[in-house]
Order: structure tokens, then C-alpha cells, then sequence
């Protein structure tokens, strides 16, 4: 037996590989410039260390006065989020400024507005954590975007109305938006024009999301060359100069993101239009590599964790495939003697072809599938967008002065928003509109980039020595494959689904056995994990007994249509229970199996087995916890055993049969560590080296109890916790096994 935790240094891991990548380089090329790249490497990393929000943050749980500016207001199904800017921390003898933002979480009903300075009072909530490899780390994106803590509001001391215009205008624009289109447009104009996505409709967001196209609701590059393309277009009527229309087209994108916000995916897009605008100014003709080189290192030394985020990766890995595209398309105007008809074909499907290469790794390494019908959808829709984005401009600048108009167009607005919605939603009930792949590796994706790169900068001489190439891309493709490889282990992951349980088990040749599956909202979790795995259905799923906090997200999953294949659990036929009610029927329209488990069972998964040990058939069932399924997965010589929520009494009736296990590594906690579960006497039976116990953070029920902690440690069994420590983690061979953490212990 080993134990590990898991390492969080994959920044240094990498830097790591660069390093020696680069130090080969030198020694056979002697171009020190490579260096370069290893001393910003470092650079960026003391930066992170010293950067404010890794240095101003609060301690959980104090009491804060603080003083600053409204920036952003939002309001969600559960509360309203403010941020604020320009925050100073109002202490007992001094005031101190910070650099940092600072998120506000309140239940009141206070109409806030933006650009207004408030006084408030409230408590620091915890630092948010990443239970789960799959969980989206918000901390980190909470760095991304500059704010270092969240602040649980208790009262507003004192309000300053905001005087100026900006804010006013912002407003205007909002109240004017909301006339116009009458709520109409999913909040859908609100997050084109102005970035507020509020008010955007959830199956709205999550379709786009799900389409590949969520990228045309952010304020991003789309807008900015909208507005810098119009103003160059309307000043060439004025026969203005080259470099005079450059620096007009600086001003209006700079002078819109200031208007909406300069909100993070805003100033991204500013900075990098800059760069190229400037760069076109000063030569007078575009170096896209360089530019965005140059704009990427002033987005990281403003806040380096800017490399983290999704929209920045997608945002420069797009414009890499447009560079790669570029490459593409002259080798096929200069080397392969295409037609004009060809060669306009390959100007309208190249560019979302290249940028989708580009684009697909970063989309898996964040959602863990692929939409393959984004790049059709990206060559249709985006040119749609870049109509609609100057028409709902034009719509808006009209409704000041010809309302009527301003209604008849934006009437047609909607129905294009509406169209888009229904092909939208029915392209993705065609097979395969997207792909899950899982996470890819670090490794994966450095060969999968590398040889892009390879491709773009050395076409020529690869089309002159195309067998020697092929050659080695059909070793790449061994290589890849090879490490994709299943193993010849198992992993057993518990995850954290707040109070509840929920385990995955994947098999060597990668089947699913899910045992229990959290309380209903952690349908989502699981939907998840099973994604980051790459694993596109469930083999068996297995509900210990029917309540909610067990069977609750196993419905949710089948909701959401992610197959699974059969389900076992053990519920009396004259049970009245809802979830089971929406279970059975949800299993019957899906065609899904139901089968039942009692003592003696035993269901066969490739190499992996799950023996039942209770109940038995003619067992009292009128409690449901005391029913639950009692099951001793195998594997060559190791054991693990999964308890549902039994108690003493049943725990008695079991000490018999467990004489006739062999040697059992590892206990599923009972109840969630319950004081009315895990007997002295039981775990002495069972002589387990650790014990998985399945809770939430700061849970109402107090689990795990003191006392069963207590009769654990007294059983020198090693206590597992997925509220302290995440999500829990053990791979076997089926002789030797690992236990790991998803969370560090401090």
C-alpha cells in the first residue's frame, strides 16, 4: 500500500520540460535567444507569488469594513453579486488601499447602481476549493479576474450616488434595450451590446455553451473589429489618411470598453486589437505572431493568472489558428495551382477549419468534449453575428429619434435570435454534435501543438519530403495512442457531492460502475467527472436505497440524457417514494433495466466484481436506511466495501458473513460517519486500513460524528474525509493499491 497526495506544481513541472527542451536547443542550434523564454517563465512565476491578489487576501471568516467603487452588479437565482473596484480596507486606527477587487455576495434587496461608492460591513467567506478534478476552480478564476476575496454583505453603513455620466450612460443604454426588445431577447442584446449577462436566460447560455458558439456572447475581439472596422470604414469616406484612421479606430474601441466596463475578456480584446492597430500603424503592414506576442505579455504582467483562464487561452489560440491559416493558404495559392472557385472556397471554410484545430485541445482540457459542429456553425453564424452586432447598434441609436422603426427592426432582430435558437437546439439532438474526449495531457497536448506548429512554419519543406514526414506522423499517432492506452488497473474515485454519496468505478477496459450518486443537484458533478474520464456512459448504476441524497443525481444525469446502461438497487415493490416513482419512469422511457440485489448476488463488470452482502430477501424494509445495499467490490486481491447508510442493527446481522471475506483494504464509511453507525465491534471485524467517509462541508447533520471518529482511530483505520480533502482517489492492480487526495492536507 502506498499513500499519496496530489502535487499542484504543474506550472513548475512544465517549466521544467521547457527548460531542458530549450537547454537541447542551445547546445545544437547556439541560439542563446532561447533563453528568453526561460527567464519570462520565471518571471511570471515570482510575479504570481507577488501579484495583490495573492498577497492582500483576508482571513476566512473576519469581520471587514470596506469602501468602494460599484463596478459590476448581477443578480442570480439566489443572491446579488457586486464588485467592487478601488477598495480601501477601513481599519480600527489606519485605512489601507488595496489593489485588489473584492466580491460582495448579498441577500438584500437594495437597488444598487453602478459607479456608486458604498461603505459596507461583512464577513469573509471561506477561499473557495476544488473538490473534484472536474469542479470548475473558481478560486482561480476569481484571481483571473483580480479580485482577491468574497464578502458576505451584513449592512451597508453609507451610500455615495455616482456623478458622473459613464455609469448614466451604461444605465441609459440598458433601460433603452429593455424598451425596445421588451424582455423578449433572452437577455441575449444586454450581453452583445453592453456585457452584462444577468438577465441571460441559463438554457439560452447553456446551448450556445453546448453549440461551440458561447464565444459571440462575450464582449471579445468580434465587437472591437466591428467597431474599429466601422469607424475606418465611415472615416474612408472622409479621405482621412492611413495612420489618422488607425489611431480613430484606437480611440472608439477604447473609448466602448470603457463604456461597457473594461470588464477582463473587454480589456483582452482592447489590448490585442491595440497591439496589431499600432503595429499596422508604425510598418504599415501586420505581423500577427509578434503582435500577439507582445499584446499576450501585457495582459500576464498586468495579472499572470490571466494565463489560467479559458477565454485568454481561447483568445490567442484562435488567433494562432489564424496565423496557421495563413500559412495554409498560400502554400495552396503558390504551390498547388488551385482554381479561383477553389481558392474562394478554401477563403470561406479554412479559417474555422484552422482556428477549430486550434481551439478543440483547450475546449477539451476545460469541458472535456469536443462540439464538432462548431466549426460549421462558426463559419455560418459568426458573419451572422457581425450583421446583427451594427444592426442592434444602429436599432439603438434610432429608438432616441424614430422609435416605430426602431421596433419594426428589432422585431426582426428577435426572429434572427429565435432562428438561431431553434437550429441551435435541434443540431444538438443530432449524434455525435459533440464528442467527449476527456481531459488530455499536458504531454498530449505539447506533441498535439507541436506538430501544428510544425505543420505551419515548415509546410514547404514537408510537402518536398512528404514520405519521410508521414512517416513520422504515423509514429506520432502510435505514440499518442499507446499512451492512451487503458491500464490493467482500477480506479476508484469518491467524489464530493456535499452531503451525500457517490463513487465511480472505472474498469481496466474502461467500463463504469456508479454507486450512489449524490442528492440531485450533483447530477451535474458526476455528469462532469465522467466527462474529465472520457467516459461517454454508465455500465451499472447501483442506488444503495432510495433517498435522496443517494439517488437524487442518478436521476438528474438520466435527465440530462447521459446513458446508462442498467441499474440495480434493492426497493420494495410497495414502496411510495418519489424518487423512486421518477426513477422507474424515467428508467421505463429510456429502456433501461432495473434489476434487484440480495445476499448472495453477484454482478461481473470485465475483471471487476460486485458481491452483495445484504440484504437479505426476506429483510424489514421499513427502514429504508437499514435496507441498504451492502456490496464488497473485488479485484484480483483487493477489496473495498460500500455500506449505503446501514446502522447497528444491521451492522450486527453482518458481522457473521464478514468472517467469510478475506482481507479488506478499505471501508466506505457507513451514514456518512453517523454516531449511530461503524460499532467498535464492526470495524474490528472488518480490520480495514482506511476509512472513506462521504460528508458535507459544514453539513446540518454534524457528520462525521466525534464519537465514530473516535471508534475508528481507536481501530488504527486511517480516516478519509471528501469534506476536508476532496475528492478521494484509489487505483489497484488488484495486489498493490494507492490512496490519494484531491486536496492537500495542511
Amino acid at each position: 500500500m502506498i499513500r499519496e497526495n496530489i502535487s499542484y506544481h504543474s506550472f513548475f513541472i512544465y517549466g521544467l520540460i521547457v527548460l531542458g527542451s530549450n537547454l537541447v536547443i542551445i547546445h545544437y542550434t547556439k541560439k542563446w535567444a532561447y533563453m528568453l523564454l526561460i527567464i519570462m517563465m520565471g518571471i511570471g512565476s515570482v510575479s504570481m507569488q507577488m501579484h495583490p491578489v495573492s498577497k492582500e487576501q483576508f482571513l476566512e471568516g473576519e469581520q471587514v469594513t470596506l469602501k468602494g467603487i460599484i463596478i459590476d452588479e448581477a443578480e442570480t437565482a439566489f443572491n446579488q453579486v457586486l464588485i467592487l473596484d478601488q477598495v480601501i480596507n477601513v481599519q480600527k486606527d489606519k485605512a489601507v488601499a488595496l489593489r485588489s477587487k473584492i466580491k460582495v455576495i448579498t441577500n438584500y434587496q437594495e437597488d444598487f447602481h453602478l459607479g456608486e461608492t458604498v461603505l459596507i460591513q461583512g464577513k469573509v467567506n471561506p477561499l473557495p476549493k476544488q473538490y473534484n478534478p472536474s469542479d470548475f476552480d473558481y478560486g482561480l478564476y476569481l484571481k483571473s479576474q483580480g479580485i482577491v476575496n468574497e464578502v458576505k454583505l451584513q449592512q451597508v453603513i453609507k451610500r455615495w450616488p455616482y456623478k458622473g455620466v459613464l455609469y448614466k450612460i451604461r444605465e441609459k443604454v440598458r433601460m433603452q434595450i429593455e424598451y425596445i426588445f421588451k424582455g423578449q431577447d433572452d437577455g441575449l442584446v444586454s450581453a452583445l451590446v453592453i456585457g452584462e449577462d444577468g438577465d441571460l436566460n441559463a438554457d439560452t447560455k447553456a446551448l450556445y455553451e453546448q453549440l461551440g458558439i458561447a464565444h459571440v456572447l462575450a464582449i471579445s475581439g468580434l465587437h472591437m473589429s466591428i467597431i474599429a472596422g466601422g469607424i475606418w470604414w465611415l472615416l474612408g469616406f472622409m479621405n482621412l489618411d492611413y495612420e489618422m484612421r488607425n489611431w480613430m479606430s484606437l480611440i472608439g474601441i477604447w473609448s466602448y470598453s470603457i463604456l461597457v466596463g473594461m470588464g477582463v475578456s473587454v480589456m483582452r480584446a482592447s489590448i490585442m486589437l491595440t497591439v496589431m492597430l499600432i503595429v499596422r500603424s508604425l510598418w504599415e503592414e501586420d505581423d500577427l505572431l509578434s503582435s500577439l506576442a507582445l499584446a499576450a505579455l501585457i495582459i500576464l504582467i498586468g495579472n499572470p493568472f490571466q494565463l489560467y483562464q479559458v477565454g485568454f487561452q481561447l483568445s490567442f489560440t484562435a488567433l494562432l489558428g489564424t496565423a496557421f491559416y495563413q500559412s495554409i493558404y498560400r502554400f495552396i495559392k503558390h504551390e498547388c495551382g488551385c482554381t479561383k472557385s477553389v481558392l474562394k472556397i478554401c477563403r470561406i471554410l479554412l479559417p474555422s477549419i484552422c482556428i477549430g484545430f486550434f481551439i478543440s485541445p483547450v475546449i477539451a482540457y476545460h469541458f472535456y468534449e469536443v462540439p464538432l459542429l462548431s466549426v460549421l456553425l462558426n463559419v455560418l453564424l459568426v458573419p451572422v453575428f457581425g450583421f446583427l452586432l451594427p444592426l442592434i447598434f444602429i436599432v439603438l441609436l434610432l429608438s432616441m429619434v424614430m422609435p416605430g422603426i426602431s421596433f419594426l427592426l428589432a422585431y426582426s432582430i428577435l426572429g434572427c435570435l429565435e432562428g438561431i435558437k431553434s437550429i441551435g437546439a435541434f443540431l444538438t439532438t443530432l449524434p455525435y454534435a459533440t464528442l467527449i474526449v476527456g481531459r488530455p495531457s499536458g504531454l498530449l497536448l505539447i506533441l498535439y501543438y507541436g506538430m501544428l506548429c510544425l505543420i505551419g512554419f515548415n509546410l514547404n519543406n514537408i510537402w518536398r519530403n512528404r514520405n519521410y514526414y508521414l512517416m513520422g506522423a504515423a509514429g506520432l499517432v502510435l505514440l499518442i495512442g499507446l499512451l492512451n492506452t487503458e491500464g490493467s488497473s482500477v480506479d476508484i474515485t469518491h467524489l464530493y457531492v456535499g452531503q451525500g454519496d457517490c463513487t465511480v468505478v472505472t474498469t481496466p477496459k474502461g467500463k463504469v460502475l456508479l454507486i450512489d450518486s449524490g442528492p440531485e443537484q450533483s447530477g451535474k458533478k458526476v455528469e462532469s467527472y465522467l466527462k474529465y474520464k472520457g467516459k461517454r456512459q454508465v455500465d451499472l448504476a447501483v442506488v444503495s436505497h432510495p433517498h435522496e441524497d443517494h439517488i437524487g443525481g442518478l436521476i438528474d444525469l438520466i435527465e440530462a440524457g447521459y446513458p446508462v446502461k442498467a441499474v440495480m438497487w434493492q426497493v420494495p415493490d410497495h414502496l411510495e417514494d418519489d424518487y423512486v416513482f421518477r426513477l422507474t419512469k424515467l428508467c421505463k422511457a429510456n429502456k433501461i433495466p432495473i434489476y434487484k440485489g440480495y445476499t448472495g448476488n453477484e454482478v461481473r463488470i470485465d475483471d471487476v466484481c460486485l458481491q452483495v452482502l445484504w440484504p437479505y430477501k426476506d429483510a424489514d424494509y421499513s427502514n429504508a436506511n437499514e435496507a441498504s445495499l451492502v456490496c464488497v467490490l473485488k479485484y484480483g486481491e483487493f477489496e473495498e466495501l460500500f455500506t449505503g447508510d446501514i446502522g447497528f442493527a444491521t451492522e450486527k446481522y453482518l458481522e457473521n458473513d464478514l468472517d467469510d471475506l478475506g482481507d479488506l483494504e478499505i471501508l466506505k464509511v457507513p451514514h456518512h460517519g453517523s454516531s449511530y453507525s461503524s460499532s467498535s465491534k464492526f470495524l474490528e471485524k472488518l480490520s480495514v486500513e482506511y476509512g472513506m467517509i462521504s460528508a458535507g462541508v459544514r453539513n446540518l447533520y454534524g457528520h462525521p460524528n466525534r464519537l465514530t471518529l473516535e471508534r475508528l482511530k481507536e481501530q488504527q483505520i486511517e480516516i478519509m474525509r471528501t469534506d476536508i480533502q476532496g475528492a478521494l482517489f484509489v487505483r489497484t492492480d488488484g495486489k498493490q493499491y494507492t490512496v490519494q487526495s484531491q486536496i492537500q492536507e495542511e
